[in-house]
């Protein structure tokens, strides 16, 4: 098993934290205030937290919970960091074309009734027996 290396932490996508901290911290940005840090990596100290960033004061975290630990979970692997990213981060679809369908009205099937759209079929106003359907 390989640990892990700055290389493979920039691949994925990883950036420095820009100051000195013991923990040489890289952080990955999750979007709505939420963050990966990871710390000591390659190290028998290592390990991954999700933070939640104040959103009045981003220097300041609300929340931290540690998701991986060498102590418990032994060294942290490319493939298993990007997993988690994988995992926590929302995927990046395309947005689907709209398609617009105008539907001029509803005819009765029995007497010929035109009637306004409507989600879903309702009795003819004009003869009530039959449903209204779709022209």
């Amino acid at each position: 098993m390989e640990v892990l290396i700055e290389l493979d932490l920039k691949e994925i996508g990883f950036e420095p934290i820009g100051h000195f901290t013991v923990m040489n911290s890289y952080n990955y940005d999750l979007g709505r205030s939420r963050f990966l840090s990871l710390g000591s990596f390659g190290t028998p100290n290592e390990m991954l937290f999700i933070l939640q960033r104040n959103t009045e004061n981003p220097k300041t975290v609300d929340d931290a919970v540690c998701i991986h630990n060498y102590d418990y979970d032994g060294y942290l692997t490319k493939e298993k960091l990007q997993n988690i990213v994988t995992a926590l981060t929302p995927e990046k679809k395309e947005k689907a074309p709209l398609y617009t369908i105008e539907i001029a009205s509803y005819e009765c099937a029995e007497c010929g009734t035109k009637h306004n759209p409507t989600p879903k079929p309702q009795h003819c106003k004009k003869c009530s027996n039959s449903f209204v359907g779709l022209i």
